[in-house]
């Protein structure tokens, strides 16, 4: 009864689809979700058919990470990007649960024995603007998809940093440097 007052929609496009999990296939096509080798570091698509965790992807290589492993679920492209901005700028928080199927699909062989999720916080100040922060509506659903813990206020922003879409990946790092830090509470 439910599905036919609101049917399933594709989260690219909003066709008419079976799950509200998928992508039709025109959305599946243009989304280049990453699968098989993958960059260790930022799990970005690599050629080729290995593994190993001691190959970097040039990227990695020219711009060390600070982190010990991660995952992308698709290569950001127009549609990658036009989604992304739909649950962030656009209120489209039906994306939230394909975001986390698709997440937790990806980072699965990297997630350690009984992870806690903690999502990024934004400033007081953006937040409010925004009304939501995506990142922890995303890892709240993640956690209640797979039984894992959610800690939404393990980390602080320390202070207020500019928008970033205007800014070259160097200056994003900058601008980022130090703005977060572990809640001690």
């Amino acid at each position: 009864m439910l599905q036919a007052i609101y049917p399933h929609q594709c989260p690219g496009c909003r066709v008419l689809v079976q799950n509200h999990l998928h992508l039709c296939p025109e959305c599946w096509r243009e989304a280049h979700f990453i699968a098989g080798c993958a960059c260790p570091k930022c799990g970005g698509q690599m050629l080729g058919d290995h593994n190993d965790a001691n190959i970097l992807c040039d990227d990695c290589l020219n711009n060390p990470r600070p982190w010990i492993s991660g995952r992308a679920v698709f290569s950001y492209n127009a549609k990658a990007r036009s989604m992304i901005l739909a649950l962030k700028r656009h209120d489209r928080h039906d994306l939230i649960a394909p975001f986390a199927h698709w997440m937790l699909r990806r980072g699965a062989d990297i997630f350690p024995p009984s992870p806690v999720l903690i999502p990024i916080p934004l400033h007081w100040q953006r937040q409010w603007r925004r009304r939501f922060n995506q990142s922890a509506l995303i890892a709240q659903k993640m956690a209640q998809m797979a039984g894992l813990e959610c800690c939404l206020d393990g980390l602080k922003k320390c202070r207020r940093t500019p928008e970033l879409k205007d800014h070259t990946a160097e200056e994003r790092r900058k601008l980022l440097h130090a703005s977060m830090a572990i809640n001690p509470a």
